[in-house]
């Protein structure tokens, strides 16, 4: 993991958000399903979900 400076470019912001993903959809196993659930979540939350909206 890497940390960002303050003054880091869209470039260097981009890449930090990405790496996790593309290191997850290479290695496979445990780490790409919890990416495919968190993306699973994200475009079809479960019934139930928008409670959390107001938090």
């Amino acid at each position: 993991m890497s940390v960002l400076e303050s003054a880091s470019t869209i470039a260097e912001s981009a890449a930090a958000f990405a790496r996790p993903m593309v290191s997850a959809l290479a290695a496979g196993g445990r780490d790409l399903l919890a990416m495919r659930t968190v993306a699973r979540i994200g475009t079809d939350p479960p019934r139930g979900w928008d409670r959390l909206a107001d938090c």
